[in-house]
């Protein structure tokens, strides 16, 4: 492919435009009267017959992802064809220059217009996976400027398609490491937040003039995709950062979950009114993000980095709480302060901690010094309880005698059991007189069943050794057709495996018989007919291989037409190769094998001799076969490996 074809199917190739891993020309359709670009499959050189397979499916995969869409913001693809070996799809031309191009031009692009550039890209990737297709590597080199301001998305070599298997294993990595997400980097499963993270990056590069996650090496660069956070151009407004940083967020999560989703948050993030550039609006107002009314979008809490090197955990602010009475022992028999009325005083007047009980001062109280139990509360509404031995001042208008002693408690008697021991007893062995009694019964039907099954099988044998005395003492006088029609009858009423195999041994015998018949009576058809059902009841008998084999070559032999021998020289060497693997004598089976790979050898000759160069495949593939079965350092195996060179 060093000089680019006049013709690609229906295409006039001009010139070529392009060449990376594959080739790109310039082209013309005369059917449709349009420029085209024509892209051709390019095959490394040394490649093995799997990558040049995994090459081929990638390219067609391309093409199907392309051409299953259409949008005004996405490539064309015309067609997908091949041409006399070479591979290739013709797609919509497009002029102008890429995003790259423009981006190291300017350096800078405008905020609007990198959001015009934007917002069209997420509208072709919104189509695109609507239809199942993951671009997976949205980059500047693979969006394209158009002369009228139009932008293309192009390149999809390395589309996913969710609709058919995945061509990635597992851990494998494809792409462009400066804008790959997160998941895309360490190989696992991605879907369309994989792009939305991409085009973050592409956005973010376009107004800041660099990229996000930069490094000296793709190593670098991956470890800082991977831990590290962008930071807030100067040029972009905050309420657009606040929008441009979800979509660069580690977890797939906490992105926004679609193209339209960023498209709409990218329209209100301009709509908000907050046009200058790295003005942070919580801090403008001089208010908290708290108490701030800033419209932002809201923040996604609780997804941390699922691919951080060392999470550390986040340390909420707290309170300490400090112990009661800290460095002064506390009485457990002490009693608890009285309730009451309390006088105001400043906070911090009582000495606390290390109040003393009773009658201690509180922070910001002082409680009447009164003696528990007996001490009278003011203010009250209930009468004052009397304790045992003392006497209460009565409270207000109330008052209540003095109780006398306190009765002796007793406690209820314990609850009568639902079920006397006598009846528990009596289930119990109820229960175990069931299950004994279920347990003989089983077993008893287990073993009937055993003997019936034994009595049927015995029964089933005594039959098929009947059957098979009867296939025995057959007449040898009676035509060989009628003995196979009985032993075919007998054959299907035998139950046992192993009389089944000698029902099926005697009937090849039969059919061997038969078919000699036919080679007497010069039926050759009906011949090749009794000999294959003869090797297919009994495939380990190599005699009855080497029957049909000789068939063949005799039936060879006689052919007249070049293209009928060639086939049956190769159904003769099969054979012949079948009652060598299955021939037990050493000696018969070397014969049998280079027998075989004579005949393979003749068939491969007068394949040559046909004079067609598209056979030569085919008398390639029947050498092979004659390598496999010859003899090593033979004669015929030194002409078998000549006559392959020359094919080659």
């Amino acid at each position: 492919m060093s000089s680019p074809p006049s013709t690609l199917g229906q295409y006039q190739v001009i010139r070529e435009i392009a060449r990376s891993n594959d080739i790109v020309y310039e082209g013309y359709d005369p059917l449709m009267n349009r420029r085209v670009a024509i892209k051709e499959l390019a095959m490394p050189a040394g490649a093995s017959t799997q990558q040049q397979e995994e090459r081929l499916q990638r390219f067609r995969r391309e093409a199907q992802a392309a051409g299953t869409l259409n949008h005004p913001n996405i490539m064309t693809v015309y067609s997908f064809a091949e041409d006399a070996g070479r591979t290739f799809m013709a797609m919509e031309f497009l002029d102008g220059h890429t995003l790259r191009n423009e981006i190291d031009t300017k350096g800078i692009i405008p905020m609007n217009e990198a959001i015009r550039i934007a917002t069209d890209i997420l509208h072709g990737l919104a189509h695109a996976h609507k239809k199942g297709v993951i671009h997976r590597d949205i980059k500047p080199e693979n969006i394209q400027i158009l002369s009228n301001g139009e932008i293309k998305i192009t390149d999809f070599g390395i589309a996913r398609l969710t609709f058919q298997p995945n061509l990635t294993m597992d851990g494998q990595v494809f792409g462009t490491p400066s804008y790959m997400s997160p998941e895309q980097v360490v190989g696992k499963e991605i879907d369309a937040r994989s792009d939305v993270f991409s085009l973050g990056v592409v956005l973010y590069e376009m107004i800041a003039g660099q990229k996000p996650f930069a490094g000296d090496s793709v190593v670098s660069i991956t470890y800082a995709i991977m831990n590290k956070e962008a930071s807030q151009p100067s040029q972009m407004p905050y309420r657009l950062w606040q929008t441009v940083q979800r979509a660069l967020e580690k977890a797939p999560v906490a992105r926004w979950d679609s193209a339209d989703a960023f498209i709409v948050a990218i329209e209100e993030a301009m709509q908000s009114g907050n046009a200058d550039p790295g003005n942070n609006p919580y801090l403008q107002h001089g208010l908290s993000p708290s108490t701030s009314s800033f419209s932002v979008p809201p923040p996604v809490i609780g997804v941390p980095n699922p691919y951080a090197q060392n999470p550390h955990p986040v340390h909420n602010p707290g309170i300490v709480n400090q112990p009661y009475n800290q460095g002064q022992p506390q009485n457990p028999y002490a009693a608890p302060p009285p309730l009451g009325g309390y006088t105001q005083q400043p906070y911090g007047a009582a000495a606390y901690p290390g109040a003393n009980y009773p009658g201690a001062s509180y922070p910001g109280a002082s409680y009447p010094g009164a003696t528990y139990p007996g001490a009278t509360y003011p203010g009250a509404n209930y009468p004052n309880t009397s304790y045992p031995g003392q006497t209460q001042a009565p409270y207000g208008q109330t008052s209540m005698p003095p109780p006398g002693p306190l009765p002796n408690y007793f406690p209820p008697p314990p609850r009568r059991p639902l079920v006397s021991p006598e009846t528990a007893a009596f289930f119990k062995r109820l229960f175990l007189t069931f299950l004994l009694v279920g347990t003989v019964l089983a077993l008893v039907t287990v073993a009937v069943q055993a003997i019936a099954t034994a009595w049927q099988r015995y029964a089933a044998e005594d039959q098929d050794r009947q059957l098979i005395v009867q296939a025995r003492q057959q007449d040898t006088r009676i035509p060989v057709e009628e003995r196979i029609q009985t032993l075919e009858g007998l054959r299907s009423r035998v139950q046992s495996d192993t009389m089944k195999d000698e029902i099926k041994r005697n009937l090849a015998v039969l059919y061997e018989e038969l078919g000699r018949k036919h080679i007497a009576n010069k039926q050759d058809p009906q011949a090749e007919s009794a000999y294959i059902r003869a090797s297919a009841l009994d495939k380990n008998n190599s005699a009855l291989a080497s029957n049909l084999a000789s068939l063949y070559q005799t039936r060879a032999l006689a052919e007249s037409q070049p293209a009928q021998r060639i086939v049956l020289l190769n159904q003769s060497g099969e054979q012949w190769e079948i009652a060598g693997k299955a021939e037990p004598n050493a000696q018969k089976r070397t014969e049998y094998l280079n027998q075989a790979a004579l005949l393979y050898f003749t068939a491969a000759t007068e394949t040559k001799n046909l004079g067609d160069p598209s056979q030569y495949s085919r008398a390639r593939q029947t050498l092979y076969a004659a390598q496999r079965v010859v003899t090593p350092q033979s004669d015929l195996a030194s002409q078998i490996q000549s006559l392959l060179t020359t094919l080659q």
